[in-house]
């Protein structure tokens, strides 16, 4: 088997997230099998089955074996992995491996296609970069919404921080909430920086901090502002009711200064996540692998990918260039045109062997190809 499908199909079946595709008979063929967000494997030959689409990979330990009549469809957020060969398909994913001869389909990748034996009649399109586009706006959305979130949970710390000091000091004896470097009661307002509490809790998960700052101000911030207001509740129990209540307005600032931290630590995440997205995609070189003979006219499209950054909004403007191949078969010679993404096209017509085992791929707007055993030890 190919290195490349060997690794990709022991990755799918590493990681164990699977849902299997049943037995179908051509007497009761099935019309859509959704594996939703785990990867799909079969065993044996896809065939009887009008459409598989899964949220992560797709596996099929055999062929696809579609019919002119009804051309069998595969749609994956990750990989689409056939050991066998591809008849009468239309197979996308982020990268679309075959083990074995592929004809009469369309394969459409964002990242590589490679089919390790030859191409009768297929459409190739690689750099696809919807999925990418839609991830990218999604993660800007996110950041845009929870920046939004930020700011109003800021707004609102700012005033019971003015609020919750202000009702300390209306007091006959003014309380004095600080509380070492957590709680710092001075210049009109009760701040409160939990900068120490995430240092001393580093890895933990929200869900943890949120555990343990409950668990600290019950234990540890309570204790220290009674301690501290001993002289306002001693022989007034009355007082005691006001206390506790300033206490609950304390323990929900605690909370929303919690909450405004998390957010802001998850846009710095959607920040970095939203570079990698760009930048990856900036930088992808989509190929196109073809391990045998172009054994029936073939066509390549090269989508090159552009992306912009808007400077007003933060959003991004997304275009693309195109550069084609089309390798027409005749009696022992191939005609190969190819298109670049300047509109530029040649034609020249070369032995039909000398486009056995090539990998094609764009430079500088054009489509190149070298054999596969120069670009794999490259």
């Amino acid at each position: 088997m190919n290195p490349t499908i060997q690794t990709a199909s022991d990755a799918i079946l590493r990681e164990g997230r699977m849902t299997e595709i049943p037995a179908v008979s051509p007497d009761a063929p099935l019309g859509l099998f959704d594996g939703e967000d785990r990867d799909v494997f079969m065993q044996g030959d896809l065939a009887f089955v009008h459409g598989v689409r899964s949220g992560r990979g797709v596996l099929i330990q055999g062929s696809i074996l579609g019919s002119a009549a009804q051309s069998l469809r595969v749609e994956a957020k990750g990989d689409v992995i056939v050991t066998g060969a591809v008849r009468y398909a239309q197979l996308s994913g982020r990268r679309v491996l075959v083990g074995g001869r592929a004809s009469h389909s369309q394969f459409t990748a964002s990242q590589q296609v490679a089919v390790g034996d030859a191409l009768d009649a297929v459409r190739v399109i690689a750099g696809d970069y919807e999925d990418d586009r839609r991830c990218i706006e999604s993660c800007r959305l996110t950041k845009e919404q929870s920046q939004t979130q930020t700011e109003s949970l800021t707004r609102r710390v700012c005033t019971e921080e003015k609020r919750l000091d202000k009702a300390c000091r209306a007091l006959r004896i003014p309380l004095d909430f600080n509380v070492g470097r957590i709680v710092q009661h001075e210049d009109g307002r009760v701040c409160v920086d939990l900068g120490s509490f995430y240092e001393s809790l580093d890895g933990r998960t929200d869900e943890q901090l949120e555990l343990a700052l409950a668990e600290f101000f019950a234990k540890g911030v309570i204790g220290v502002i009674t301690r501290a207001n001993r002289k306002y509740l001693v022989n007034f129990p009355a007082r005691e009711k006001v206390f506790m209540q300033l206490v609950k307005s304390l323990r929900e600032l605690f909370e929303a200064v919690l909450e405004r931290d998390r957010l802001q630590r998850r846009i710095e995440w959607l920040e970095g996540r939203l570079g990698q997205l760009v930048d990856s995609l900036r930088r992808r070189r989509a190929s196109v692998e073809v391990g045998g003979a172009i054994a029936g006219d073939t066509s390549m499209e090269f989508i090159l990918p552009r992306v912009v950054k808007q400077p007003k909004d933060g959003g991004y403007d997304f275009a693309h260039q195109t550069a084609r191949l089309e390798l027409i078969c005749g009696a022992g010679a191939i005609e190969v045109v190819p298109c670049g993404a300047d509109g530029a096209r040649t034609s020249t017509t070369v032995a039909a062997s000398e486009m056995d085992g090539l990998r094609f791929a764009v430079d500088d707007g054009r489509v190149l190809w070298e054999p596969v055993n120069v670009a794999v030890s490259a």
